[in-house]
């Protein structure tokens, strides 16, 4: 193969590389308009406070929902992680 060669191939290779990152860039940016529609319907929908009731019924029922031991029963008594992560809304 002659350098003539090599330098052609390499061009091609760079132009499908270029073309490939094009199309990522306008997927990323499809991705982020809806990440953007979906945090505003979020919001105005209030998932997040119905979330919090939801492991705030499962806390209720006697099962932890930190970090430290989601799912596990709580045997009666509270947990600070628990409470704390309901206080804080999960943040």
């Amino acid at each position: 193969m002659t350098l003539s060669d090599e330098m052609k191939l390499w061009q091609e290779q760079m132009q499908a590389l270029l073309e490939q990152g094009e199309k990522l860039i306008a997927r990323m940016d499809e991705l982020e308009q809806q990440n953007k529609l979906l945090q505003e319907q979020v919001s105005r929908e209030g998932l997040h406070s119905r979330s919090m009731q939801e492991l705030s019924a499962i806390y209720d029922d006697g099962y932890h929902i930190c970090h430290a031991g989601f799912g596990r029963p709580r045997e009666g008594e509270d947990c600070i992680f628990c409470l704390t992560f309901l206080h804080t809304g999960g943040r």
